[in-house]
């Protein structure tokens, strides 16, 4: 059986099953499976309305039965993309037919092997009785993807969801690296949560019908929940030599230390002519510089950080350079500008975020180190990356509701690098910075316009707690 003569209808109900509830989070499919168990849809088979109730997990993508006829299969996933329903997969012949466009993120869909052991093996596991019902997978292992892609379609759902639907949901965790998802949602306090190894996940069929939830805006919420675990589990902060500075620093700066990718070739000359150039205009400021920061819960928790070791080395290359860095600054510039530079990094990503609190600007290079302090703060920065022009400019940053947008560094100042990186791919290209002085010159001018000559208070300012 192939498709249906009018396939309309049901391109129809896939649109509207992966419409979001809320601007660009939680999909519907998604909230009708957590609320119901199943989700309703236009067969492309026959074209009457069928539901589905049934499913396969492979790690990120997830395979639906469509029990009509012969059968198909929908594939829901990209994390990126909020795991819209994607593709069809006909159970008769094989064949595979796109339902949403997934951009240049082809090597995630899944896989010709996993497609074909599903069309062998999976309408027979449908057969079978699963253990559980309904689960709820959750967990990407990178802080941003988890709390941008997955934690604010979570925290949609469980402001609607029943006690009851709370009380027959199981929660497979497969990383939670903002912090415990129980501490996070309180109205999880019941819930059953068990974590696993993403690994043991791949043709897993031990619930009836399993879900991921998705969304593509970190939520004021969100930005909340997080900020408020922070403020009462950095304990790296409390402790920290640099936390007293804060008080009398201003402003204070955060500065991203990117090494061996999507990095300028000439970082060192750029930061310490900057440096300088702030310290002169603003002589009390301070710089807290970040290259790497630990997930939560990273030390008790081998099994789920396989990669131990290595980011052990990126976070003890990033403090090599931030010591490099202010021994330059103290040969160049002496013991006032130096003195002035604070190593914030190798903390965890709750100590991290805390830190973000009491910042007032930040230079940044795009990505991760930017998003650790402005997602979850409403702070202006700069940001520098190679060719910042159209949709790259505001990848990341329309992702935030209520955020700051940041200034970004003019196109004709930097150039894309020939220097070979660690990582291939013109995402991961280094770059220059084609005039440092003049770069360094403009991110003083930006800093003026967004915070002025003389210290103020960010939204009120809370003070930096004794």
């Amino acid at each position: 059986m192939s498709w249906h003569a009018d396939p309309t209808q049901f391109q129809a109900s896939i649109d509207s099953l992966n419409a979001y509830l809320s601007p660009s989070v939680l999909r519907k499919y998604q909230a009708d499976i957590l609320d119901s168990g199943r989700f309703d849809l236009t067969s492309p088979l026959t074209g009457i309305r069928v539901s589905v109730t049934r499913s396969v997990l492979f790690s990120e993508n997830i395979a639906y039965f469509v029990p009509d006829g012969a059968g198909a299969w929908l594939i829901a996933g990209f994390i990126e993309r909020g795991f819209p329903l994607y593709e069809v997969i006909l159970q008769a012949d094989g064949t595979r037919h796109r339902v949403a466009p997934i951009f240049k993120w082809k090597h995630k869909e899944l896989a010709d092997t996993d497609a074909e052991w599903l069309l062998a093996n999976g309408a027979r596991l449908t057969t079978f009785a699963a253990p559980e019902p309904v689960a709820l997978i959750i967990g990407h292992t990178h802080f941003a993807h988890h709390a941008w892609n997955e934690l604010p379609a979570l925290d949609k759902w469980l402001q609607m969801a029943s006690t009851n639907r709370l009380s027959k949901l199981l929660i497979i965790s497969t990383s939670q690296p903002m912090g415990p998802l129980r501490d996070l949602f309180q109205v999880l306090s019941d819930t059953r949560i068990v974590t696993m190894d993403p690994a043991t996940l791949q043709r897993w069929s031990d619930a009836t019908i399993s879900v991921r939830l998705g969304s593509r805006l970190v939520t004021e919420s969100i930005r909340e929940k997080v900020r408020n675990f922070c403020q009462h589990n950095a304990n790296g902060f409390s402790s920290h030599r640099s936390r007293s500075a804060l008080s009398t620093a201003w402003p204070r700066i955060w500065v991203s230390v990117r090494l061996e990718s999507r990095t300028p070739d000439n970082m060192e000359e750029f930061l310490l002519t900057a440096f300088a150039k702030i310290s002169q205009t603003y002589p009390e400021s301070m710089f807290l510089l970040n290259g790497y920061s630990f997930p939560y819960g990273f030390d008790s928790n081998k099994d789920q950080h396989r990669k131990n070791a290595k980011a052990r080395a990126q976070a003890r290359s990033a403090d090599e350079y931030i010591n490099s860095l202010r021994q330059a600054a103290l040969r160049r510039f002496g013991s006032d500008l130096a003195t002035k530079i604070h190593n914030i990094s190798s903390l965890s990503l709750t100590d991290a975020i805390r830190f973000g609190e009491f910042v007032d600007y930040y230079i940044c290079h795009a990505g991760a180190l930017q998003h650790m302090v402005a997602w979850f703060h409403d702070v202006p920065g700069f940001v520098h990356s190679p060719r910042m022009e159209g949709k790259d400019s505001s990848y990341n940053f329309d992702a935030v509701e209520a955020g700051i947008i940041p200034d970004i560094v003019p196109s004709n100042l930097v150039a894309r690098s020939d220097l070979a990186t660690r990582r291939e791919g013109r995402r991961n290209a280094n770059y220059t910075f084609l005039d440092v002085e003049e770069t360094a010159t403009l991110v003083v001018s930006l800093m003026r316009k967004r915070l002025g000559a003389i210290r103020q208070n960010r939204n009120g300012g809370a003070d930096v707690p004794p």
